[in-house]
């Protein structure tokens, strides 16, 4: 009879501990449902996609042609004709034309593919803190922030860079895949990696370069603490899981692309001055509002977490070393952002980094320097003050932020 009485009272423990992780999450969802849609109401409203000309109708166009005409090998409506899709990673597009089908619009197709792509860099961000070992109000407000970045709401309203908005969204997504590939002996996880870093890479073929050169830099975080830790035969049939995995999920679109590359016309912006120029950035860029390459004050709040949290005592040494890895990352990215203005141009000869423009760097940087904002406020959440000053001083972030975007 009291093993009953356990089992029931166990069980009812159980189901209100579900009740209540349901109930979380549904207002999470709803929370941030209502704040992007509010960031977005101008542009959902209008009959216009949001941006000012740069290159937003060029990607309805891509949304169009697939709406109309499916995913086709070449479409006569582009420059007199043009191998669609070819030289673009595709998956942004098959959002938003799936999207508009469902809907009936392109337009719309468009505009809540950037709310969708919204929720999932919020969603992608929460799950990476978490398994970075982060809890509490950090998770959730850090990854509620992650897509109000200035840099990355620039994307959309002033360049109408849809594409690269839409990976940016899934760099968290990208940087938890390689946890997964170097930390768990384990098929599911590893076949997620390849999922999560596949939709990286065909979302915009750059941003994936960019965050490739980050993990690089982060090897010996990614080494020290995850994989010496497990069994050099498990992490060989890690590798080989994934490679077969992202191959299969991925060679629809690089097979016709490696197939015609000699007919791309390669860019090295070295050879073009003016070029160069435009899409350097200065440090004065970074920090002037009224800058096209204005970064933000999240920016900036994300490297003091990053020096306040380093700077602590207690720290776990792998988030420690993490961070230390990092910074190091957002400062070569922004030293290699500076382009024209760079004193060691001999960089720009380089294969691949000469392919770049300087300013794509800054998608890099500014990633992580989001997760740095996580860090400032798990600092905060865990300082030895009384709540109502930890309060005071999250509200106070807050409202520089929104005095941020006011400017």
């Amino acid at each position: 009879m009291s093993e009953n009485v356990e089992v029931a009272r166990q069980s009812r423990h159980v189901n209100t501990s579900l009740r209540h992780r349901v109930l979380v999450e549904a207002f999470y969802l709803v929370a941030l449902t209502t704040i992007y849609s509010t960031a977005l109401y101008p542009a959902l409203k209008s009959p216009y996609l949001p941006g000012w000309g740069g290159d937003a109708y060029g990607h309805l166009f891509k949304i169009w042609v697939l709406m109309n005409e499916g995913y086709v090998k070449w479409t006569r409506y582009w420059h007199g004709g043009d191998p669609f899709l070819t030289f673009y990673s595709p998956l942004s597009y098959f959002i938003g034309a799936l999207i508009g089908k469902i809907l009936g619009s392109d337009v719309l197709g468009y505009k809540l593919s950037i709310l969708v792509g919204m929720l999932i860099g919020a969603y992608s961000m929460r799950f990476l803190l978490k398994e970075l070992g982060l809890k509490g109000k950090s998770i959730y407000l850090s990854s509620l922030l992650y897509p109000l970045s200035i840099w990355i709401l620039n994307y959309i309203v002033e360049g109408g860079l849809f594409p690269r908005f839409f990976a940016n969204m899934l760099l968290p997504l990208g940087m938890l895949g390689v946890i997964y590939l170097v930390k768990y002996s384990d098929v599911r996880k590893t076949l997620l990696s390849s999922i999560f870093l596949s939709a990286l890479f065909l979302s915009h073929l750059m941003i994936f370069i960019i965050f490739a050169f980050s993990t690089a830099i982060l090897l010996p975080y990614l080494y020290l603490h995850y994989i010496r830790k497990i069994p050099l035969k498990s992490f060989a049939k890690n590798l080989l899981v994934f490679s077969i995995s992202f191959i299969s999920l991925t060679a629809f679109w690089t097979i016709p692309f490696l197939l015609q590359i000699k007919y791309y016309n390669i860019f090295y912006f070295y050879n073009e001055p003016l070029t160069f120029q435009f899409y350097s950035v200065s440090i004065e860029n970074l920090f002037s509002v009224s800058d096209m390459y204005y970064t933000g004050i999240l920016f900036i709040l994300g490297l003091i977490g990053y020096i306040l949290f380093f700077s602590r005592k207690g720290v776990r040494a792998d988030l420690r070393m993490f961070s230390a890895n990092c910074l190091l990352v957002i400062f070569l990215y922004v030293f290699l952002a500076l382009g024209y203005y760079n004193p060691v141009k001999e960089l720009y000869y380089l294969p691949i980094v000469g392919n770049i423009h300087p300013e794509r760097w800054i998608d890099g940087a500014n990633f992580y320097s989001l997760i740095g904002l996580a860090l400032l406020i798990a600092t905060i959440e865990e300082n030895k003050i009384r709540k109502k000053a930890k309060a005071l001083l999250i509200i106070a972030i807050f409202l520089i932020i929104l005095a941020d975007f006011s400017l």
